[in-house]
């Protein structure tokens, strides 16, 4: 999601100064990555998947 969500930022920060009050503002779109990892536990050998990071921004706001 990082690549769209650049793309829609970009094309937000260039609409801003031809009506600034109609288009909204986001946090930078590089909070939105995490990261995964995985293994086998050894003492159980269980297969495990984690993820850690922030996974998604906070909320929309209009441009001043």
């Amino acid at each position: 999601m990082t690549y769209p969500m650049t793309i829609v930022d970009t094309i937000f920060k260039a609409l801003a100064p031809a009506i600034p009050d109609r288009v909204i503002r986001r946090p930078p779109t590089l909070i939105l990555l995490a990261s995964s990892f995985h293994g086998i536990n050894e003492s159980t050998s269980e297969f495990f998947i984690g993820s850690f990071g922030a996974t998604g921004a906070g909320g929309l706001g209009r441009q001043k």
